[in-house]
């Protein structure tokens, strides 16, 4: 059987500069925007900030998915474990947020998704940095 070169799973290196950018781009966007005091109730259903929050997540996530410079057996262990967490983070999050606001509000909100993935992938992204860190030290 003839072993083929495993070239890892996630987008190219660059795609990390590419969603720094776009992240970058919708916070600055919306800043202006609420500088110049625009109702983001005018448009129907909050188009803008809908848009907005789906370009700030896909940010996130081509930062999370894309791969580093050197890609080695331990940095793909550490970005796995890094999701591991992130996502346990995310269902614990996701059973404890209602019983404190029970206990606080004495009402259930739903988390929204927009929220819960956000979360997840700042999760995902500093629990990989802070793994990187401590190895490499």
């Amino acid at each position: 059987m003839q072993k083929t070169k495993n070239k890892g799973v996630g987008f190219p290196n660059y795609f990390k500069k590419i969603g720094g950018v776009l992240i970058i781009l919708v916070i600055v966007v919306m800043f202006i925007l609420k500088g110049l005091h625009y109702d983001f109730d005018t448009i129907p259903k909050g188009n803008i900030k809908t848009i907005a929050m789906n370009l700030f997540i896909l940010g996130l996530a081509l930062i999370a998915l894309a791969k580093d410079k050197i890609e080695d057996e331990m940095h793909v262990f550490l970005k796995l474990k890094s999701f591991y967490s992130a996502f346990i983070f995310g269902v614990i999050f996701t059973i404890i947020f209602p019983i404190l606001d029970i206990v606080i509000n004495n009402d259930i909100q739903q988390i929204p998704a927009e929220q819960l993935v956000i979360m997840i992938l700042f999760s995902q992204i500093s629990t990989y940095f802070l793994l990187k860190r401590s190895e490499n030290k």
